[in-house]
C-alpha cells in the first residue's frame, strides 16, 4: 500500500482524486472499469471457478482443465447485435456519441445515454441477431487448461488473465478468471503451510538401542537414523523434505513425530534389555 503523501496538490491523496469521488457519486461515468466504448475505458467482469486436487497433485503441481461459461462476443453478428447486412440506427438522443450530459448541482455530469445504453445506436426488432437477440453477447462453454504451481494449498487462487467476461457494452479487454483451489487431505501426511508432518512408529528395541528406519516423504522413502534412547513424543526434522513454496525454489521441512511401540508381551531379547 502506498502512503497518503503530503505537500502541495496532495489534498485528495488517499481518496483517489476528484474523478474517484465523482465516480462514487454518479456511477461509471468517471470510472475506468465498466464504462462504455464512447470515450471511456470498458473492461469485462472477472469470473470465478473452483478445482479439487489430490494431496500429491498440490505438492508437485499439475496441469488440469476446467469448464467455464464466460460471456463472449456473439460470433454470427460479431458482437454488433444486428443481422448480417442490417444497419444500426444512430441514436437521436445522443446523436451517436453514446453519452448524455446531465446537470446536477454545480456539476455537469456526462453519463452513458439512457436511450441507447451508451452504444450511440440501436437496432430495430426485425434486424436483431437471432443468436443473441440483439445483445451482441452470449455465454459460451469453454474448456480451459490451468497450470497449478507446486506447493499450492487450499484457499489459494490461480489467476488466468483475459479469460473472464467480455465487456457488456462496447469493446475492451475481457476480465480475468480466478480459480479457487481445494486440496484433499492425505492418508499418510499432515500439512501446515510448506511443512509436512508424519507419525513414525518406532519399535521398542530401536528406541532403546538405536537403528535406522525407512520413512516415506513426498519425494519417496528415505532411511532415517534413530539415536538410542528416544522417547515417545520426540520429534525429528528432515530439512527441505517438505513442500515447495509457491513460485519459489525454497522448500519446507518434514517433521517426524516418534511413537514408540510398547509390546504387550516382551520377547526374551527384550527381557534381557
Amino acid at each position: 500500500m502506498e502512503g497518503m503523501g503530503g505537500g502541495p496538490g496532495a489534498g485528495f491523496s488517499g481518496f483517489g482524486g476528484m474523478d474517484d469521488i465523482l465516480s462514487q457519486m454518479f456511477g461509471g461515468a468517471f470510472s475506468g472499469r465498466g464504462g462504455h466504448s464512447h470515450g471511456f475505458t470498458s473492461q469485462g467482469e472477472d469470473i470465478e471457478a473452483s478445482i479439487t486436487l489430490s494431496f500429491m497433485e498440490a505438492v508437485n503441481g499439475v496441469q488440469k482443465t476446467i469448464t467455464i461459461t464466460p460471456v463472449v462476443h456473439c460470433e454470427p453478428c460479431g458482437g454488433q447485435g444486428a443481422k448480417k447486412g442490417a444497419k444500426r440506427k444512430t441514436c437521436r438522443t445522443c446523436r451517436g456519441t453514446g453519452q448524455a450530459m446531465f446537470k446536477m448541482g454545480g456539476f455537469h455530469v456526462q453519463q452513458p445515454c439512457p436511450e441507447c445504453s451508451g452504444e450511440g445506436s440501436s437496432i430495430s426488432s426485425k434486424d436483431k441477431c437471432s443468436a443473441c437477440q440483439g445483445r451482441g453477447r452470449v455465454r459460451e462453454r469453454k474448456t480451459v487448461p490451468i497450470d497449478i504451481p507446486a506447493g499450492c494449498d487450499s484457499g489459494m487462487r490461480v489467476k488466468i488473465s483475459d479469460m473472464g467476461d467480455v465487456p457488456a457494452d462496447g469493446h475492451g479487454p475481457a476480465g480475468d478468471l480466478y480459480v479457487k483451489v481445494r486440496v484433499l487431505p492425505s492418508k499418510t501426511f499432515r500439512r501446515k503451510g510448506s511443512d509436512i508432518y508424519y507419525d513414525l512408529q518406532v519399535p521398542l528395541t530401536t528406541a532403546i538401542l538405536g537403528g535406522t528406519l525407512r520413512v516415506p516423504t513426498v519425494d519417496g522413502d528415505v532411511e532415517v537414523n534413530i539415536k538410542p534412547g528416544v522417547q515417545p513424543g520426540d520429534e525429528l526434522r528432515l530439512r527441505t523434505k517438505g513442500v515447495r513454496k509457491v513460485n519459489s525454489t525454497g522448500r519446507g521441512d518434514q517433521y517426524l513425530n516418534l511413537n514408540v511401540k510398547l509390546p504387550t508381551e516382551l520377547t526374551s531379547k527384550q527381557r534381557e534389555l
